[in-house]
């Protein structure tokens, strides 16, 4: 791995301006969709670098297929916009999707990487793929970086949910970044320099009826703890998909600002910093997808 944009160069300590995006935002209030077996739904907040943020989303238009795709901030430090990238190599997976119909995560995310080939930046990026067979559903899954997905089931005995799988992020412990935090692994517009696309861990999971999937960037993971997650679960499974990502992104915006708490950031990879309590300032996105074998109504 070379994550030479873990490690941006600066001189004496001056900054290099950063244009803006020249991506739009994307209208994450209009991207739901509801099928006969599941509804998708995204909510967003960027995070204190830039108001247009540098996380983008990936929502196919069979519901079937989503993404996350986190723009690396210390990309700001060397005057480039993170959203050029993470937007661009969305868009190579959108297009994976809905006009190639590539249902492989991994094929997607190499579509999306070769499509952003030209695009300066780098991002860490996660797409599942929701696959129906005769028997059951399976949920693939490809993360590269520290992006993270769960699947969260309820008890039939309790009607309680719990998590059933929580991906791992991935780190590079060789690589550290300016401020001495760990490197995540990622994609660049520079090839030679870039992780490639394989060398994602990739998840294969069964799906069933009820099951709700929270896919989300750092910035969710790194402000909420397992057992909050949880209770917002418990706490409004019953709502529309979009409402929970809202409820999600909200609940870990709150806690990132809020200097006094400890958090899922400050408890691991902030000791490293001596950043030991409060949560971590961030761009969060969350897309939800609730799983329901019965026609919704």
């Amino acid at each position: 791995m070379n994550s030479g944009f873990c490690m941006p160069i600066r001189a004496n300590n001056i900054f290099t301006p950063v244009p803006k995006s020249k991506f739009a935002l994307q209208d994450f209030l209009s991207d739901v969709i509801q099928t006969d077996f599941n509804e998708v739904g995204v909510y967003q907040l960027p995070g204190p670098k830039s108001s247009e943020g540098d996380d983008t989303y990936l929502i196919s238009a069979d519901g079937k297929s989503i993404g996350v795709f986190d723009g690396i901030g210390g990309n700001y430090e060397i005057g480039i916009n993170p959203r050029d990238y993470s937007y661009s190599l969305m868009t190579g997976c959108r297009i994976a999707v809905n006009d190639k119909h590539i249902t492989d995560p991994l094929q997607v995310l190499e579509e999306g990487f070769n499509f952003a080939s030209k695009v300066s930046g780098s991002s860490a990026a996660i797409v599942g793929h929701l696959e129906d067979t005769e028997d059951i559903m399976y949920l693939n899954v490809i993360n590269v970086g520290d992006s993270q997905f769960m699947v969260l089931r309820k008890n039939e005995n309790n009607n309680v949910f719990s998590i059933v799988l929580k991906s791992e992020p991935q780190y590079d412990t060789s690589v550290v970044t300016w401020s001495n935090l760990p490197c995540p692994y990622q994609l660049t517009g520079n090839e030679e320099r870039s992780d490639k696309p394989d060398v994602g861990v990739r998840y294969h999971i069964p799906i069933f009826d009820g099951d709700i999937i929270i896919m989300a960037s750092d910035g969710l993971y790194d402000n909420l703890f397992d057992s909050e997650s949880i209770g917002i679960v418990n706490e409004c499974h019953t709502q529309p998909a979009q409402e929970i990502a809202k409820r999600f992104t909200l609940a870990a915006y709150v806690n990132s600002k809020d200097k006094t708490k400890l958090s899922p950031f400050s408890k691991t990879i902030g000791k490293l910093i001596g950043y030991e309590i409060g949560g971590k300032e961030d761009d969060i996105t969350t897309v939800v997808m609730k799983i329901s074998l019965r026609p919704m109504i």
